[in-house]
């Protein structure tokens, strides 16, 4: 077979798996590994994930990387991960940053973080922004939201990251209401808001709480606890007790309790 035909073949693969036809798609990519296209294995593996096949993806993964292709050992990565089988994940990581892979760049960074090496993940991050695309951008926006609040804090890394990282919109609005620049800071945090982004919905509730908009302030509130947010329910419940409505501020302290927020343990037990 031609390799025209052979990328016909991928091509109408791909086609088929983004229209969510992955059992005809499997049968095309495997057809054009059986033709010496290895890498296809990538494909061949999301489509495995998307059918609950992960023994199957795993095997494709395992595949396309060994034939070089860095977005399947990435993706081989994280379902190792999720096995449990951490140590081979972490080495398979650590094999893409040494190629400068910017996913796996941030990924690790990610763990560096967590475990505070901070230095470290940095400088990770910091190598993970020459990608110019929304990787680039997920690293910006981690970087700076590092970096705040603090002397070390960056206007340009909230900016270029915030709609990649929701942490780094409102990192980003907080600073622009910080330096005086309210309307800005809030046009910034409905933009996250608009996107149900958590942190957004939180910070424009506590703005507008300080300011008094303590109406507009419930429902944003409200909208966070919807999204899962358990300090959200707080929230609410502290500013209806401010304002008298004890009864109704238990009920909502106690959800946010139930849920696992430690703030909101404390403050039942103190009132």
């Amino acid at each position: 077979m031609s390799t025209e035909r052979v990328n016909d073949l991928i091509a109408k693969g791909c086609d088929l798996a983004e229209a969510g036809r992955h059992s005809e798609a499997i049968k095309l990519f495997q057809s054009a590994i059986e033709r010496g296209e290895a890498w296809v294995g990538l494909d061949l593996g999301n489509s495995y994930l998307a059918l609950g096949d992960e023994s199957a993806a795993r095997g494709a993964f395992e595949q396309a990387w060994t034939a070089g292709d860095e977005d399947a050992g990435f993706n081989l990565a994280q379902l190792l991960e999720s096995e449990g089988e951490v140590l081979r994940a972490r080495e398979i990581l650590a094999a893409l940053v040494e190629q400068n892979y910017a996913k796996a760049q941030v990924q690790v960074a990610m763990y560096l973080r967590a475990d505070g090496r901070i230095s470290e993940a940095e400088g990770l991050l910091s190598q993970a922004m020459s990608d110019p695309g929304p990787i680039g951008d997920l690293a910006s926006g981690i970087l700076g939201d590092m970096r705040w609040p603090g002397p070390n804090s960056d206007e340009e890394l909230l900016r270029r990251g915030a709609t990649a990282y929701p942490s780094a919109r409102a990192d980003l609005a907080l600073l622009q209401i910080e330096t005086g620049r309210i309307d800005e800071g809030e046009e910034t945090l409905r933009a996250g808001v608009a996107a149900d982004e958590v942190d957004s919905v939180i910070v424009l509730g506590n703005h507008l709480s300080r300011i008094g908009n303590t109406e507009t302030a419930e429902e944003l509130f409200r909208r966070g606890f919807a999204l899962g947010d358990a300090h959200a329910a707080l929230n609410l419940g502290v500013l209806r007790w401010e304002s008298g409505k004890r009864k109704s501020a238990r009920k909502w302290i106690r959800r946010a309790a139930a849920l696992g927020d430690q703030r909101a343990q404390n403050w039942l037990e103190n009132h």
